[in-house]
């Protein structure tokens, strides 16, 4: 609107600027009376003081319509009000969510470290155990070797007194037996041929030996390894005679 009025404005001033030279030239060039000329500035002065109203008429109308723009942005600014509040209430919801959101994920992942924890914990126990079973596996395997390195050697050492004369043999015997190795004596002796070690026991005859030949044969008899029926009266030791 003040565009308008300053387009009025303008245009009444070309008016009045166009006509007051036209008046100025008619003057000069007297065509026009000194009587016209004041009736014509009587006329312009109507001109004004109409323009002067119209300019305060349109001053009113300005203010009335910036009272009129200046009661919408009120109420834009209330309604605009209103949605902020709604939207802050919104915003305030959004945060809550993502809050919650936080804390379930939290949980889950909770309960995804105490999963694998305790998947961890049962994977350690069957590796444990499965070690210990190695372990034992190892070891049982290790005293098999052992064992059967010690027949081994058991059955050598058994070859080689076999092998020795009687004489010798009973003499290697007691030497053991004077290191109180009698049950070892014992282990040979049954492990041997039986001819062999009656061989050997009846080799046993100084005194001082035949008592021991006499021992030798009773654990050899309570060992079950020979008996005075399972043996002829050529095979019986001299010390069971």
């Amino acid at each position: 609107m003040k565009i308008i009025g300053i387009s009025l404005i303008a245009i009444i001033l070309v008016n009045l600027l166009a006509a007051g030279l036209g008046v100025a030239w008619l003057g000069g060039s007297g065509r026009i009376s000194k009587g016209r000329l004041h009736a014509a500035a009587k006329l312009f002065k109507l001109t004004i003081e109409d323009e002067k109203i119209q300019t305060q008429e349109q001053a009113k109308i300005d203010a009335q319509e910036a009272l009129v723009a200046k009661d919408k942005a009120k109420m834009l600014e209330v309604a605009q009000g209103t949605v902020t509040v709604q939207d802050r209430l919104d915003q305030g919801q959004v945060k809550r969510d993502m809050v919650l959101a936080k804390a379930q994920r939290l949980q889950r992942e909770m309960r995804d470290m105490s999963r694998n924890l305790a998947f961890a914990k049962a994977q350690l126990v069957k590796e444990k155990k499965e070690f210990n079973n190695t372990q034992l596996a190892f070891a049982k395997s290790k005293k098999d070797m052992e064992e059967q390195r010690l027949d081994a050697d058991f059955e050598r050492v058994v070859q080689t007194y076999a092998n020795l004369k009687p004489k010798l043999a009973k003499q290697a015997f007691m030497d053991l037996i004077k290191q109180n190795k009698m049950d070892q004596v014992v282990q040979y002796l049954a492990a041997m041929q039986l001819r062999k070690s009656v061989a050997i026991l009846n080799q046993f005859k100084a005194d001082e030996e035949v008592p021991v030949a006499a021992g030798l044969l009773e654990l050899l008899r309570m060992r079950g390894v020979t008996s005075p029926n399972q043996m002829s009266d050529d095979q019986m030791p001299l010390a069971s005679k």
